[in-house]
C-alpha cells in the first residue's frame, strides 16, 4: 500500500479510462495486468458492466486458464450481440502472454480487427511484455498495469468504505492497517471489512480495534527474522523460523520473502547513504511511510550495504540450491539461518 515508481502510470490510465467509459467510447481490447487482483477485478467490471448496461446475459463470455482456444474466442468475437450494441469478452489469467509461438498467430493478428460491437477484455497477473501478442494490444487496445497504488489511493479507497459504514479511520489506524494488510489492496479491503464489522454501532476506528481483529501478518515476522538473523541471535532466528513453520508458512516462501526483505534494505540503504528524505525514499521504494520508518530504518541501523549484500547473495544461493533440486527447501533455509547468524555473530563478537 505505497508508491512505485510506476504508479502515475497506473493513476494516469485509469483517468483515461474512466474519461472513455464516462464518454461511451471504448476500446476494441483492453489489457489490464499487474499483481493487485482488487484492481484488476475493479476495472475488468467496470468495463464489462458499461459496455453492457443492459446486463451480461448472452452477450458475455467468460474464459479462464488453458480450457479454450484461441479460434473459440475468435468466432465469439466476429459474432453479433444479441439486441444489444457490443458483447464482452473476458479472458482472465490464461496462458496467452506466456508463451510464444505459431499457435498464438490467430490470435495475435485478429487483435488489429476486433469488430466494432465487440469489448475483448485481457485480465493477467503476469504478461510477457516481449511476445507479439501484447505487443498488438499496446498498438491497438487500451493497457493498464494494475500494480502498486500510492498511499492517498489506498487511503481513499479505505476510508470511503469506513464512510460508507458511518465510520472514520483515524490517521494512525491507517498506517497501522497498512502494516497489517501489507500492499496487495485486496488483502487491505477484507482487512478493512473485519475492522468495521466490529466496530459497527460506534463512529470511529483506532490503533486498538485494528490491533483486536487483523490478523499478523507474516511479513512481520520476517521483519523479526531479518533483525534476528542480522545481530547474529541463532537461538530467536530459529525460533522465528519454527513458528512461521507452525502458521503452515511453506520454507520456500519464507525464503522468497527473506530475499524481497533484503533487496528492499539495500535499496533503502543506498538511498541514505546518498542522503535522501524519508517521503522521497518512501516514493521512490513503493514503502508505507510508517513501514519505512519504524520497521525498515531500526533494521538498517549497525549494518552495512557490504554485510546485507553478503545475506542476500547467501540467500540467493540457498534458493538457487532447493529449486534445483540439490537440498530440501526446508534444510536450505535452516542451514542458510546458521550460516548467516554464524557469520554476523562472529563479525560482532
Amino acid at each position: 500500500m505505497a508508491v512505485k515508481k510506476n504508479e502515475q502510470k497506473y493513476a494516469d490510465s485509469v483517468r483515461l479510462l474512466e474519461q472513455q467509459i464516462g464518454s461511451g467510447e471504448f476500446q476494441r481490447v483492453y489489457l489490464l495486468y499487474g499483481d493487485q487482483a482488487y484492481l484488476r477485478l475493479q476495472n475488468r467490471d467496470k468495463i464489462t458492466d458499461a459496455a453492457l448496461p443492459g446486463g451480461r446475459g448472452m452477450n458475455y463470455s467468460y474464459f479462464t486458464g488453458a480450457g479454450f482456444t484461441t479460434e473459440e474466442v475468435i468466432d465469439i468475437a466476429q459474432t453479433l450481440p444479441f439486441f444489444a450494441d457490443r458483447r464482452v469478452i473476458v479472458i482472465e489469467n490464461s496462458w496467452l502472454f506466456e508463451k510464444t509461438g505459431e499457435a498464438l498467430d490467430p490470435i495475435t493478428d485478429f487483435i488489429s480487427r476486433v469488430p466494432e460491437t465487440t469489448v475483448l477484455i485481457f485480465s493477467q497477473e503476469e504478461v510477457n511484455r516481449t511476445t507479439k501478442l501484447y505487443k498488438a494490444v499496446s498498438r491497438n487496445g487500451f493497457v493498464l498495469p494494475c500494480t502498486e497504488p500510492d498511499e492517498r489511493l489506498c487511503r481513499k479507497l479505505l476510508t470511503d468504505r469506513c464512510k460508507k459504514a458511518g465510520l472514520t479511520l483515524t490517521d494512525e489506524a491507517f498506517s497501522l492497517l497498512s502494516e497489517y494488510a501489507g500492499s496487495d489492496l485486496m488483502n487491505a479491503v477484507n482487512e478493512t471489512d473485519k475492522v468495521i464489522g466490529y466496530c459497527l454501532g460506534r463512529t470511529e476506528i483506532t490503533m486498538q480495534d485494528v490491533r483486536a481483529v487483523c490478523s499478523e501478518r507474516i511479513q512481520d515476522s520476517i521483519f523479526d527474522l531479518i533483525a534476528a538473523v542480522m545481530r547474529g541471535d541463532a537461538d530467536t532466528s530459529f525460533a522465528l523460523y519454527y513458528k512461521m513453520l507452525l502458521l503452515q508458512t511453506p520454507p520456500q516462501q519464507i525464503l522468497a520473502l527473506m530475499i524481497r526483505q533484503l533487496n528492499q534494505l539495500l535499496e533503502v540503504g543506498e538511498l541514505i547513504r546518498q542522503g535522501k528524505p524519508d517521503q522521497e525514499i518512501a516514493s521512490v521504494t513503493g514503502l508505507n511511510f510508517y513501514v519505512l520508518t519504524k520497521r525498515i530504518r531500526p533494521l538498517l541501523r549497525g549494518h552495512t550495504l557490504r554485510g546485507l549484500m553478503d545475506a542476500l547473495q547467501r540467500c540467493v544461493q540457498a534458493d538457487y540450491e532447493y529449486k534445483r533440486g540439490k537440498i530440501g527447501d526446508r534444510l536450505a533455509v535452516e542451514v542458510l539461518i546458521a550460516e548467516i547468524t554464524r557469520k554476523t555473530g562472529a563479525h560482532r563478537s
